[in-house]
């Protein structure tokens, strides 16, 4: 049920991605808003869509985000319910569960997988970018 909701607000994002933003009132005019409308149209000029996609793609990143640390928060807590169920049966029988048992069971359930997701996540940073940005660049990576 959660990750159906991940998976809505990740479809939602990326299509409000696409939608121009509403024009709204106008900022008042003073000197770092007359700068910021300036480096905006030298970037346009340069690269015409990224102002609008950057802009998309960051709230889709922040809601995704929100999103995905309401889900990491249950996953947590689904693991240490599986834990002391665990723990409560070997309180229980007297016998301890073995490990590589429990791990198996653990990787059936996805753990292992949502756990290394949850690495790779980690190690994604956008201050690491895999290329100069030159879009020039990017469509030679990929000839």
């Amino acid at each position: 049920m959660l990750a159906s909701i991940a998976m809505r607000v990740a479809t939602a994002c990326v299509l409000a991605s696409t939608i121009p933003p509403a024009s709204g009132p106008r900022r008042p005019a003073n000197a770092i808003n007359d700068a910021l409308a300036a480096l905006t149209a030298s970037v346009d000029g340069v690269d015409r869509s990224v102002v609008q996609e950057l802009r998309g793609v960051s709230r889709c990143v922040t809601s995704v985000a929100e999103a995905l640390q309401v889900l990491v928060g249950c996953f947590a807590d689904l693991e240490g319910r599986l834990d002391h169920a665990r723990r409560r049966i070997e309180a229980d029988s007297s016998t301890e569960i073995d490990d590589e048992l429990f791990n198996r069971l653990a990787r059936r359930l996805g753990i292992w997988q949502a756990r290394e997701a949850l690495q790779r996540l980690e190690e994604a940073h956008p201050d690491a970018p895999a290329s100069n940005g030159d879009p020039e660049d990017q469509a030679a990576d990929h000839a």
